[in-house]
């Protein structure tokens, strides 16, 4: 835990207060680079949402980019005031949202306009019992584990798809890499606390923000995760005979859907 200073916000209640000193920078946000990294999970699903309701794909894919949206916003509220309901606002949408996406990969060699009730009742169901627990034993761990099991279905579902080539496998490998070096410098800034405080105190100033591992954390696993979704979104058009390609935009890489997309917005979910 990090020295606290005064703040707007008062004493935290969420049951982690991370390496990143409190108040350091203003006293309007509590943990300053943790709070404006989350910018790299609000930004790219923002503009991915947008792009795929403008380009009638199913309303699974628009999904999963507004679940990646409402963690950055809930993981901003969270380390702006280290308050326990702003926690639950990051934590709660990373287990719905990697639901959304466990389904979304299910079903990506599924006929047009269908779904599978089935899986939804599971998959909510296995929500419900996760938000329930969670929110009766408040235990950052078990958490961590629900969700960390979730991330590891959709790394070997994605996996299963780059076998099968239903699109460029080196998209699965940069969603891959960065996840993991974002779960490294995560574990880093987790074990090493004492010694990065330390070593922040004689660096530049310019360099200090580099040394904020969950800050860092934030940048390759929201990243990551927005690159997952892009990739997913390929798989699923490529299934569906849709020509498709990854292209460099606003927030670098997007999906290029081609003209004979249909206008008319699918029913599926």
């Amino acid at each position: 835990m990090a020295p606290a200073l005064d703040g707007v916000w008062g004493k935290p209640t969420s049951t982690p207060d991370w390496c990143e000193r409190n108040y350091e920078v203003t006293v309007y946000i509590a943990e300053f680079w943790n709070t404006v990294s989350n910018l790299a999970m609000i930004v790219p699903p923002a503009y991915g949402a947008f792009q795929a309701w403008r380009k009638n794909l199913e309303t699974r894919l628009v999904l999963c980019y507004g679940f990646l949206l409402v963690v950055g916003i809930g993981s901003w509220c969270f380390h702006m005031t280290l308050w326990f309901e702003m926690q639950l606002l990051d934590e709660l949408p990373m287990v719905w949202g990697t639901l959304i996406l466990v389904y979304t990969l299910a079903e990506v060699s599924k006929p047009a306009h269908t779904n599978n009730y089935y899986l939804m009742a599971g998959l909510i169901l296995y929500g419900t019992v996760i938000t329930a627990v969670y929110l009766t034993i408040k235990v950052p761990v078990f958490h961590q584990v629900a969700y960390g099991f979730l991330v590891a279905v959709t790394f070997f579902m994605s996996l299963r798809l780059a076998w099968q080539q239903y699109f460029e496998v080196w998209l699965f490998a940069a969603a891959t890499l960065l996840y993991l070096t974002g779960f490294l410098v995560w574990n880093v800034d987790n074990s090493f606390c004492a010694e990065l405080s330390s070593a922040r105190k004689s660096l530049p100033p310019l360099v200090v923000p580099f040394s904020q591992f969950h800050a860092l954390w934030h940048c390759f696993a929201g990243y990551g995760a927005y690159i997952s979704i892009l990739y997913c979104c390929q798989a699923r058009l490529s299934h569906l005979k849709q020509e498709c390609r990854m292209k460099l935009g606003p927030v670098g890489l997007e999906i290029e859907v081609g003209k004979s997309r249909r206008t008319s917005r699918p029913k599926s979910q």
